[in-house]
Parts: structure tokens; sequence; C-alpha cells
């Protein structure tokens, strides 16, 4: 983006990945009307009449994550909501609970919900990472509706299926896309496009961000040149680097 400097000039500014998506879930979070319980500090929804719509192809969240036909759970106070909360303490917290890199629980967030806690597929899964409802109850969680049950349940199943394939990221999310049996049954990545366009996109999202937090460890540990200001024999000051 743009923006005028202090000289009336343009000043050129480029969002880093992980600042682009907390941005999008600030968004998200205010769109969907969740908020923080002040006694328990967890991030619930509002769900005072709650009711099933079916969000238009071109408005929904999700399809932009290359998603069609979800259907949301809303309510008619979440749109009077600020919903200033992010959902950024709850990833932290289900990575560190269930050892997955942050990074990778948002990417899948994105791609299964466009951070919808209310998300609902054609096929029944549901929240934020898009549980099937027997997948949710084996993972222990009890409202798949309820932010943090969902995102906890998600990164478990998530460190499940990444045990399971020997840290093989691709499959894990094969898996998670399609199913275990899918997997089991290809002897690797499904050749269902849904699931190969699935693994692509969070694998490239998920890629980025690493590829940039690697780029910006390496700036910080090069040396970067001293200056120095040495006097010259007429009396001028030289700048020289050391």
């Amino acid at each position: 983006m743009a923006t005028k400097g202090e000289d009336g000039g343009l000043v050129i500014g480029v969002r880093e990945p992980a600042a682009q998506e907390a941005a999008e879930i600030s968004v998200a979070v205010r769109r969907y009307g969740i908020r923080e319980d002040p006694k328990t500090g967890r991030l619930v929804r509002v769900n005072a009449g709650r009711k099933v719509r079916t969000v238009p192809a071109a408005r929904s969240a999700t399809v932009a994550a290359g998603l069609e036909g979800v259907q949301v759970l809303s309510s008619e106070s979440a749109g009077k909501s600020p919903g200033s909360v992010e959902l950024e303490s709850l990833v932290q917290e289900a990575g560190r609970r269930h050892d997955v890199d942050p990074e990778l629980i948002r990417a899948v967030m994105r791609q299964e919900s466009g951070f919808n806690p209310l998300a609902v597929s054609r096929k029944g899964a549901q929240g934020l990472m898009q549980l099937m409802p027997e997948t949710a109850k084996r993972l222990g969680v009890q409202d798949v509706f309820d932010p943090a049950e969902n995102v906890l349940g998600g990164a478990k199943l998530l460190r499940q299926l990444m045990d399971r394939y020997q840290g093989d990221l691709d499959l894990a999310l094969a898996a998670y896309n399609a199913g275990e049996g899918a997997v089991e049954k290809y002897g690797g990545l499904p050749p269902y496009r849904e699931t190969v366009d699935y693994v692509g996109r969070i694998t490239q999202a998920y890629g980025l961000v690493a590829r940039a937090d690697s780029e910006a460890v390496t700036q910080s540990i090069v040396p970067k040149p001293r200056i120095r200001a040495v006097e010259g024999l007429d009396g001028s000051l030289v700048f020289e680097t050391e």
C-alpha cells in the first residue's frame, strides 16, 4: 500500500504475511460476532437467536479460500457485536498444547472456514477448522461452534495426523481434508481435485510465512557494516565503513 510521507512523497509499504493474517482474523472476528468472555477470558460466540442461513457465494469469506456452498449459523445480534478480540491467542495456545506450528493452524483455519467460527459445509463440517461431527466427538469437542474447543480439536487432529504420517505435511493435510481412509486407499495423496488444490493452497500459504520468518531471522543475524568518521588532511570529515 502507498501512504504520504512527511515530505509529501509516496511511501510504499508491503504487508507481511503474518500481519495480513492478523488483519483478516480481526475482520472475521468482528464480522461473525465472537467476543471474549470477561469472566473466563475465552472466546465465545454470540448465540442469541441463532439460525441457519446460506451465504451467497460472492460474499462468503470461505469462497475466497476455495470453498463453495458454505452455510453459516448466524445470530440476529452478531452484526451488532464489536467482536474486537482476535483469535491469535487461541491459535498460539492450541499450537503450544498440541505441538503444532501456529502458522500451520492459521493456514488451515483460513482455508477451511475463512476464520468464520459458525461455518457449516455442505458435507456437515463445522466451525473454524471444519470438524465433522463424528470427528469432533472423537477429539472430545463438545461444542463445535465454540472457537476454543474447535481450534484445540483441529490442532489435536493435525498433531495426530502428522504423527501417523511421520511428519509428512502433504499426507497429513490430505487426510484432514479427505479422510485417512482415502490416503490409505491410494497409498498417498488421493487424486481428488479438491484435495490436491487444498493441500497446494495450504502448503503455499504456510511456506510463504515460513520463508518470510526465515528471511527475517537471517537479516537479523547478518552483521551490519559500521560507519566511522575520519578527519581528512584538509580538516574535512570522511566517512568510511569498517
